[in-house]
Parts: structure tokens; C-alpha cells; sequence
């Protein structure tokens, strides 16, 4: 399943929006919004104030190829995975690492700096 972030900068709580019906009680107990209702929260609000997260790519780069920028071969690559932690009596240790993975969250030159791709993970979960 796909996820789609949207960041609204607005006053105005969800649950006073007209054609948004959440089930179950107020937005603040819903983490997802069906797309229908995603649709019509996005016909009731300010084109303005609606920040798209999209990532970005440096023009002149494909995986596989060094860093056009200084030529280097070792790149760092940020990807999401699973770690399974014991949780209990006040001890938080970890264990292993588990089997879900994600993909490709950022690709770094560190001999330049130059993020060669990067997807804009800051703010997914405040």
C-alpha cells in the first residue's frame, strides 16, 4: 500500500471542514482518512496550505554511476528496516534485526556532501 503525506497548515480543525465524516469520533483518534475523505478535505482547504513532500534526485546521477560531482565510488546509502527490541522492567535493549525493509530513503556522496537522491522523511512523524 502507497502512502501519500500531506501537511496542512491550517487553524482549522478536520472535524470542522464541511463533507469530512470520520468514523468512529473526532480526527485526533485517526492516524489514516479514507481517500474520499482525503479528496474532500483537499476541495475544502486553501490551495496554500497544502505542502506536497516529494523527493528529489541529482540530474546528473543514476545508480550505478560514481558521484558527478567529484567522481567518488563509495556512496552512503540511508535505507528504513526493522530492529526488534525487548521491552520490559524499565530495559529497552535490542535483540536483531527483523525482516521488513524498506526502500531507498537517501543516497549521500560523503567525500562531497551531495545528496545524489533523497526522499524528505523530516516532520513523517511528530
Amino acid at each position: 500500500m502507497s502512502t501519500i503525506l500531506l501537511s496542512i497548515d491550517t487553524d482549522t480543525s478536520v472535524d470542522e471542514l464541511p463533507g469530512i465524516e470520520l468514523p468512529g469520533g473526532d480526527s485526533h483518534e485517526h492516524e489514516e482518512v479514507a481517500l474520499e475523505d482525503t479528496v474532500a478535505l483537499l476541495d475544502a482547504v486553501d490551495p496554500e496550505t497544502v505542502d506536497v513532500a516529494v523527493g528529489e534526485s541529482h540530474p546528473d546521477w543514476e545508480q550505478g554511476e560514481p558521484c558527478p560531482e567529484c567522481g567518488n565510488h563509495g556512496l552512503s546509502v540511508l535505507e528504513s528496516e526493522e530492529s526488534i527490541y525487548d521491552s520490559h522492567d524499565g530495559d529497552f535493549q535490542y535483540v536483531s534485526g527483523g525482516d521488513a525493509t524498506g526502500g531507498i530513503l537517501s543516497v549521500l556522496c560523503p567525500n562531497c556532501m551531495t545528496y545524489l537522491e533523497h526522499v524528505p522523511i523530516e516532520g513523517l512523524y511528530q
